[in-house]
Order: structure tokens, then C-alpha cells, then sequence
């Protein structure tokens, strides 16, 4: 099922003001603001649908998360452990945000603060995520650094290490088998793969 918000343009198609920010994000001031937290503003909408989603279902659900999709999967695991059974990310960026990726020059672009979107990111770590993670990660990804994709924070992660680039993820085999594998074993009671 997909998660009902459109394409995921890091919240740059969708205008918004910090005001708008959920007060979970304790946001530093920026000035000017240039949509620096997009990616929070989109969060938001995302934990909305989470909690639509397992009030319908009446159990814990699973998220997935392609890139940044899944960097906006751990946020709302985040917030939302008991809503969500697991978390699996496919080359996403858990350090450094955009800057650490090749969006950066578009972000640098429209003048972005991605020192300030770091030290976000940096900060929502003191509260780790919980829930099991399994995160894809590959060293020739070539979108996202590979460093930048390893989660040294959350106390459930496991890291899958596989040789395929970033655009290549979603649509490889061996990716689909690690995901198959993590949803499989979540559903029959062994909390990993």
C-alpha cells in the first residue's frame, strides 16, 4: 500500500511556514526560512496517515522507505513505536541529511541552511528509535554516502550490506529477498531476520 501523499519532493511542493511544524520538533530558529524543514512538515503528514493506517488495521504496520522516503519512515517510527512493527530502509541517509547526498547542490541552490538541518537531525538522536530497523545499505550506492547511511544510534538495527546503486535498490532481487525476509520474520514472532 502506498503511503497516500504524493511524490516525495522533501516537502518542496508543498508550501508551509515553520509555525506549521508539529512542536515534536523543537525546530532552532532560521532566518530566513527557505523551507528548511520540508522534510519535518512532510513527517508530519506521515505520521497522520501511520496513525490512520493502524487504527484501521488495529495492529502495529510495517514501513518501508526508499532514500529520503525511508529517512521519513524512521522519524515516524520515531514517534510512533507502538503503531509501527518495523522500519526497512533502502540507501537512506540517517546522518547529515541532504548534505550528505547528491541533493545538496539542489538544496545549496535555493540557499538552504544544511548546517542547520543537520544539527536537526543530529538532535532528534538523543531519542533513539526503538523498533526494529533493518537498513539496506550499499558502498556504491552513489547517491548517498555510505557513512551517512549507517545508524549508529538505534538499539535495533540491522544493517544489510549489498553491492547495488541507489537507483538500482528498489528494483533489484537480492533487495527484495532482505525485505521479504524482514517482513516475514516480524510476522511470525521472531523480531528479526
Amino acid at each position: 500500500m502506498g503511503w497516500g501523499l504524493g511524490t516525495n519532493m522533501a516537502g518542496l511542493n508543498m508550501p508551509h511556514a515553520l509555525s506549521d511544524l508539529h512542536s515534536r520538533w523543537k525546530l532552532p530558529p532560521i532566518a530566513p526560512y527557505r523551507g528548511e524543514a520540508g522534510v519535518p512538515y512532510v513527517v508530519d503528514r506521515l505520521i497522520g496517515r501511520v496513525d490512520e493506517l493502524s487504527q484501521a488495521s488495529r495492529q502495529p504496520i510495517a514501513l518501508v522507505g526508499w532514500s529520503l522516503g525511508g529517512f521519513m519512515a524512521r522519524e515516524a517510527a520515531r514517534e510512533r513505536p507502538t503503531q509501527i512493527s518495523q522500519v526497512i530502509t533502502l540507501g537512506s541517509p540517517v546522518i547529515g541529511g541532504p548534505k550528505c547526498t547528491l541533493a545538496a547542490k539542489a538544496f545549496n541552490r535555493r540557499q538552504y541552511d544544511l548546517d542547520w538541518v543537520e544539527r536537526l537531525i543530529a538532535d532528534r538522536e538523543e531519542r533513539p528509535i526503538t523498533v526494529p530497523i533493518t537498513a539496506v545499505v550499499s558502498p556504491s550506492d552513489g547517491v548517498v554516502s555510505y557513512l551517512a547511511a549507517l545508524d549508529h544510534h538505534s538499539p535495533a538495527v540491522e544493517h544489510v550490506r549489498l553491492d547495488v546503486a541507489h537507483l538500482g535498490l528498489p528494483y533489484n532481487g537480492t533487495v527484495w529477498s532482505v525485505i521479504a525476509k524482514a517482513l516475514q520474520a516480524m510476522e511470525f514472532g521472531s523480531g528479526r531476520a
